[in-house]
């Protein structure tokens, strides 16, 4: 039974990548300058996101970051560009100048006070490191896609996740809060699995999915709502009266 109280967890996942880290400006950064001018940042974004699950779904055991050799060509030639050799490969290294979301670093210096912090990221192992000491290194443990053998929203990504940390912290799958902003990727399965959901809903004032793939079936209801990581430490304040 999902638990409706924040101050009922012990831990909380976060997802990294678009709840975290604003990948969606670090795609258009690198492939504007390499389509036309009249596309639209959706139409970039959603490419980029259909082309993903498209990938996701023929080899779930990737990383993103070894799948982004592969979604350039997919996104060039949906849009009619030449993908130039090596592009891809490029495309793979840029997400190590992603940024964290200006609210994400101070909330999570807060939550580190109240809950044992993980992430579950896509990412590579590599990534997934480089992007938790941007955010200041606030988590008890970082899991990436090379950690737990699949990539979300592969079940066994979370399941591998929750039993490792089972394991070494002591903190059972009913005590963990998963906090993400894809639905596709964190909030549909984490539900399906049992889990208590926080969903960081960082397109809230924007049209459409962006980078993330649209969630079979429609969004799910999370048990928590935020429209950022500022909204999420607020609402745990709140709860904790402090």
């Amino acid at each position: 039974m999902a638990r409706t109280d924040l101050t009922e967890f012990k831990g909380i996942t976060f997802d990294i990548i678009g709840t975290l880290i604003d990948f969606e400006a670090g795609i258009l950064d690198w492939c504007r300058p390499r389509l036309p001018k009249e596309l639209t940042d959706n139409q970039i974004l959603e490419t980029f996101a259909r082309v993903e699950k498209a990938l996701h779904e023929k080899s779930p055991d990737q990383t993103m970051v070894q799948m982004f050799p592969n979604i350039w060509p997919g996104m060039a030639k949906e849009f009619g560009v030449e993908a130039k050799p090596d592009e891809g490969k490029d495309f793979a290294a840029s997400t190590m100048s992603w940024q964290p979301f200006p609210d994400s670093k101070e909330a999570l210096a807060y939550l580190k006070q109240h809950y044992k912090l993980y992430t579950l990221t896509t990412g590579s192992r590599e990534l997934a490191e480089d992007l938790a000491q941007k955010l200041g290194s606030p988590f008890t443990r970082v899991f990436s896609a090379s950690d737990v053998g699949y990539s979300k929203p592969d079940h066994r990504a979370f399941n591998n996740q929750l039993a490792a940390v089972a394991k070494d912290d002591g903190i059972e799958k009913d005590e963990m809060l998963w906090a993400a902003q894809s639905q596709f990727h964190d909030i549909l399965p984490a539900q399906k699995l049992g889990l208590s959901t926080m969903w960081i809903e960082r397109r809230a004032n924007l049209h459409g999915y962006g980078g993330t793939p649209i969630p079979d079936g429609g969004n799910a209801k999370p048990d928590f709502h935020a429209s950022s990581m500022q909204d999420f430490a607020s609402q745990a304040k709140q709860a904790r009266g402090n």
